[in-house]
């Protein structure tokens, strides 16, 4: 019996919305060939899976046995796809990199240039990240690393801190706060902040609502749920509520955001940008931008001493980043780039 996965996709939208109608919208599929398409799942499995009524349908108990079973399947076939883009992309020399808000050749230019300057014939594309909905590696698995303040470590995906920039403060020009050259924390933590999005990971997005300061979320919060950088930009300056950033994305926003201004925090909790990637994804072209990273970030510790950690912080906001040259530290075992992986180690030039 070969079961259709896009019949599977059809059959979790509606048990998910309850709805033909609004999984077919949901799916861009018509109607009619959603309803067909659940009609013939059914008719290969032998047993019904939906019962349909007048308000939508429900589960069958076989529908309800069978629903995380094709959750899982659909998985994993959105993994293989995902694995075969990316050692597709290896054996084409190009390494897609992640980022949130800033382009990361504006705040990292020192790690993408050696890495351009190492390996000339390899093309560094680039793809802008939607907020973390899940666990770090889900949302890590359309890239090949990516760098970007992380959701809480997992054995699953290797990191190396990059940079440690402080929080601002964004808030509209008529915002009692504005005009200000820095607040502290107890001065704008019962603040109304722009809402968070249902979707993505909770602790990374309590964090920049002051959270970690906090011990939970906000008293008051907008009804908003912006999925990315770019819808947070757009709920700015239009009301009285106030979200925190990093200081690179606050730059970007009140440079291209008329009446939105930006007040950096003295005492915040500081973010740490890393570069990260899963363990499963490790193939050479991400191995030598690792190998770049540690190097560098070796020689700016080296420079700079011992770092000073934030009280109350998330590990990965104030980890020295020297720390994660040692394989042991966080996450799984990191082998020395170059090492024996699947497949071949050394990174075309």
């Amino acid at each position: 019996m070969t079961v259709s996965w896009r019949f599977l996709s059809y059959f979790v939208a509606v048990a998910e919305d309850g709805q033909v109608t609004s999984a077919a919208a949901r799916l861009q599929v018509a109607q009619p060939a959603l309803s067909q398409g659940l009609a013939q799942l059914e008719s290969e499995l032998g047993v019904s899976l939906l019962e349909r009524h007048t308000r939508g349908v429900d589960l069958t108990p076989a529908g309800v046995a069978f629903l995380e079973k094709a959750r899982q399947a659909l998985r994993a076939a959105e993994e293989a796809e995902l694995t075969a883009l990316s050692l597709l992309r290896a054996q084409e020399g190009v390494l897609e990199l992640g980022f949130l808000g800033a382009p990361p050749y504006l705040h990292n230019a020192q790690l993408l240039d050696a890495f351009a300057s190492a390996h000339p014939r390899v093309t560094l594309r680039m793809a802008e990240l939607l907020f973390p909905t899940s666990a770090a590696a889900e949302w890590l698995q359309a890239v090949d690393a990516a760098i970007a303040r992380m959701p809480p470590a997992e054995d699953t995906v290797w990191e190396i801190p990059l940079t440690t920039e402080p929080r601002v403060v964004l808030a509209a020009a008529s915002h009692r706060i504005a005009g200000r050259s820095s607040v502290a924390v107890e001065e704008v933590i019962d603040e109304t902040f722009i809402g968070r999005n249902p979707n993505t990971e909770p602790s990374w997005a309590g964090f920049w609502s002051l959270d970690d300061h906090r011990g939970g979320p906000p008293a008051r919060a907008t009804d908003d749920a912006p999925a990315g950088t770019q819808e947070l930009f757009a709920l700015l300056g239009a009301g009285d509520a106030i979200t925190t950033v990093p200081q690179r994305f606050a730059v970007l926003a009140a440079a291209v955001l008329p009446g939105v201004v930006r007040v950096p925090l003295s005492d915040a909790n500081p973010v740490v940008f890393s570069l990260a990637g899963r363990n499963d994804r490790r193939g050479p072209l991400a191995e030598a931008l690792m190998a770049i990273a540690l190097s560098l970030s070796a020689d700016a510790s080296a420079e700079q001493g011992p770092a000073n950690h934030a009280p109350g912080a998330n590990p990965s906001d104030h980890a020295d980043p020297s720390d994660h040259a040692d394989p042991s530290h966080r996450a799984a075992p990191l082998a020395p780039p170059g090492a024996a992986q699947d497949g071949p180690s050394t990174p075309p030039a």
